[in-house]
Formats: structure tokens, sequence, C-alpha cells
């Protein structure tokens, strides 16, 4: 694959649709995938995304539960990316898709890194605040010192590489840090804080994976919270009444949890399930999983 479009996103589910149908147009005869990183949106993108990518194979979706934010949004992305090249565009249609092509032609010919800009001869700044520009002014001091390259109006692409770039250079560079195990005073080998240093050290390799893959968490904090609901209605459960009573509880709490994994409201999930279902053909049961229902969606709250 020649190219992969990631585009971060967080509640633009009326702009992903002209988003996608404006890089098919731009991209003609390119072999292409739009990969949409959404941060859980409340308005639904990444189930919009959905189902677009059930349609059209070349669109994919990454959502983000968790670590929220711009910068780890493009990062991750990057890191599902197939092609072998990777671009970043906004949902907002405020960036011009039309010049993809040429930025590709500019990496082809060599370039290690193509910056679309607003302060080009036939671009311009004029519909942007004074806030904006001095934002605009200060990324492209950023992008300079970290990057050390020559580059002129990032627009928003280089605050992001600029803040991933010190984000995997800052996860990178502990383990060269002074807590190295190689620095450790000798007369202190037996207290607790060199205890749980040793500890980190020995499993540095595990500690930092989350640095060299998007896809890992940093904590398991989300899977804690998850299992809060089992640890304090543990009680509850003695109280099935038989074996097949808490077979039936455990069905109910599997589907209860999988809607809120998916961003259902369990409440108007089974609400919804319990209306279709008397009439609903056996053979396609599947249609009523959480994931496939769409009209009882509504945001989970917490």
């Amino acid at each position: 694959m020649k190219l992969s479009i990631i585009s971060p996103t967080y509640n633009e589910s009326e702009n992903v649709s002209p988003l996608i149908a404006a890089l098919e147009q731009a991209l003609r005869g390119i072999d292409y995938e739009i990969v949409i990183s959404d941060d859980d949106s409340p308005d639904l993108t990444w189930a919009r995304v959905e189902q677009i990518g059930r349609r059209n194979g070349r669109v994919r979706t990454l959502r983000r539960t968790s670590n929220r934010g711009l910068g780890p949004s493009v990062v991750d992305g990057f890191s599902l990316a197939r092609g072998e090249a990777v671009a970043c565009i906004d949902a907002d249609l405020q960036h011009d898709p039309s010049i993809l092509p040429k930025m590709l032609e500019e990496l082809e010919r060599g370039a290690d890194l193509v910056v679309g800009t607003r302060y080009m001869p036939v671009g311009g700044t004029t519909n942007c605040n004074a806030m904006r520009r001095f934002i605009s002014w200060t990324a492209t001091r950023l992008t300079k010192l970290l990057l050390g390259v020559r580059m002129f109006g990032p627009s928003k692409l280089s605050t992001k590489i600029a803040f991933a770039f010190a984000q995997q250079l800052w996860s990178l560079s502990l383990h060269n840090s002074v807590w190295h195990g190689g620095n450790l005073s000798p007369r202190k080998h037996k207290s607790d804080t060199t205890a749980a240093m040793r500890y980190a050290l020995s499993r540095w390799g595990a500690l930092i994976r989350y640095a060299e893959d998007g896809w890992l968490e940093i904590d398991n904090n989300a899977a804690e919270r998850a299992l809060r609901a089992v640890a304090l209605g543990g009680k509850n459960y003695l109280f099935a009444g038989s074996d097949s009573g808490g077979e039936r509880a455990a069905a109910i709490y599997s589907l209860i949890g999988t809607a809120k994994l998916n961003g259902r409201d369990p409440e108007a999930y089974l609400r919804e399930v319990l209306t279709r279902i008397a009439d609903h053909p056996i053979s396609r049961i599947s249609k009523l999983l959480p994931w496939n229902i769409i009209s009882a969606v509504t945001e989970v709250s917490t």
C-alpha cells in the first residue's frame, strides 16, 4: 500500500463522510487507506466510520478510550498505518485533500517530511485571528527546535509531530536517566527506594513497550475500572438461586458490559432488544448485538 491517511477526530460525525468523499476524489489512481483515530466521541463518530467501513474496505476506525488528546491520537493512528507513507489531515474540512498527491510526489523524490502550509504564495492566513497566528508561529519554532529542519508555516501538522516526537523522546530516554542501575549508590542498595528502582529496571523492556506501540496502554486502569463492578457486586451474585439462574445472570452481565464497551447505554440497549426480539428471526440474532444496534445508542454516563 502506497499511502495511509490518518485523521484524528472528536465529535466529527457530520464531517467524516464529506472528508472520505473528498479523499476518494483526490486520491484516484493511488493505493491508499483511511484511518480515523477517534477519541471515543460522544456523537459516535467512530460508529459512523464503522458503518462507512462496512461498505468501503479502504476505511478503518480506531476507537481510543484512554490517553485521549490530539498528539496521542495521531501517534496511535501512525502505529496502525499499513502504507509506505503516512499523512495526517484534520476532519474539519479546513485542509485541502487535493494537495496530497503532490505531497506524495515530493516524498518519492526523496523528501523525508512534507508539510502543508498556509505560508506559500498561493496560501494565506487572513482568515486566522491573532491567537491562531501566534500558535502557528510557536509551533513552527518548536518544530525547528525539535526536528532540526527549516520549516515555514506548519499549520496544525507540525504541532502534532512535535508533540509526538517530544512524547516518544521523553519515554525512551528514561532508560538513560540518572536512575540507571549503574548509578545507584552502593550504600543504599538495601533501601526501599533502591529496591523499587531495581524491580522496575529488571522489567524495563515491558515497562517501555507502550512507547514503542501506540496500541498499548501505559497502565491497566481501564481493566481495573471494568472489574470494579464485579468486586462491589460479589456478594449479590451469591443469590442467583440456582446454577441456571447464575448462568442467565452471567449472560445479562456480559451483554451489559459489552454494551458499555461499545458506547451504548445498557438500559436503552436492552429496551431496544426486548422491543425487537419477539419478531426477530433467530438466524439473524447477531444483528441484535450491541455494536450492530445504532438506533438505541445513547452516551454512557460516567
